[in-house]
């Protein structure tokens, strides 16, 4: 069975088994990640092994609308993160990483994909969001787990509590390489190390991930939908001794908003520029 021919036969049975199923999606699937695997797959010169599991898990998904992407700008990959983890995974991170697993390996990474997506569709909705941001940075799909749990911890980590203590090293985030209009407006913790920042004229948002600089520096997530405010993610105030000195890190003259985490970090805006600064107390 040609490749044309399997999809059809996919796409034909679907609206007996989804109530919602969405044709526009589906293609959109067919013609995006579906292709780019299959080309690769057929690049690497192996006979395709997985292929038709994800292709499976890939109707699964959009029949479930955990999958929606309609065009081609929706399944770039910031777009995909914002639906979730397994629309990021099968939006981008299988097509990438399955090739490079052994044949005999593809079924159980597909499985253990689907299988922690779907548990954390019953997980607060940062968390989602957050790993599936993250899912970017995976390189190993057989190491999944592994990543997430990794990932997972620090969004969780509120360190340990800040004495606000120079030098203070700030770091520059610009957020329009993810929303190419975003103004930075009112900030919330979502868990202890993740901020949710909104769009002061617009009901966008992107995440920030403060974390310190031995371990990479704060890290700009992208675009996504609203995190919520998760419990034990209250900001704290910067003492005012200390708040002189971290608004001069930051280089900056005057503040739209600031939050402040209890294990030494700040994340500022101000109201002349789309970037964000995060700056992190040495001790």
């Amino acid at each position: 069975m040609t490749l044309p021919q399997r999809l059809r036969q996919l796409e034909e049975a679907a609206p007996r088994l989804y109530a919602r199923w969405s044709p526009a999606a589906w293609r959109a699937a067919c013609e995006g990640p579906a292709l780019r695997l299959w080309e690769s797959l057929s690049a690497a010169g192996d006979d395709g092994e997985g292929f038709d599991d994800f292709l499976l898990l890939l109707r699964e998904a959009v029949g479930l609308q955990y999958l929606a992407a309609t065009g081609a700008e929706e399944l770039a990959a910031p777009s995909l993160a914002a639906q979730g983890l397994l629309a990021a995974a099968l939006g981008d991170a299988v097509p990438r990483l399955l090739p490079a697993l052994r044949p005999e390996e593809r079924a159980r990474a597909l499985a253990a994909v689907w299988n922690v997506g779907e548990r954390l569709r019953a997980q607060p909705a940062w968390i989602d969001r957050f790993l599936a941001v993250r899912l970017a940075e995976l390189t190993d799909l057989g190491d999944l787990a592994p990543f997430l749990e990794k990932a997972l911890a620090e969004g969780l980590d509120p360190g340990e509590p800040s004495r606000w203590k120079g030098p203070f090293a700030a770091r520059s985030l610009d957020p329009s390489r993810a929303i190419r209009s975003f103004l930075p407006g009112p900030m919330h913790l979502a868990a202890p190390a993740v901020v949710c920042v909104h769009d002061r004229r617009a009901t966008t948002h992107v995440g920030v991930l403060l974390r310190p600089g031995r371990n990479g520096g704060s890290l700009l997530l992208g675009a996504t939908p609203c995190l919520g405010v998760g419990d034990g993610a209250a900001g704290v105030p910067v003492p005012a001794r200390a708040a002189p000195q971290v608004v001069a890190a930051a280089g900056l003259s005057e503040e739209q908003a600031r939050i402040a985490t209890r294990g030494g970090f700040a994340l500022l805006s101000s109201p002349l520029s789309q970037r964000l600064w995060a700056v992190e107390a040495a001790a």
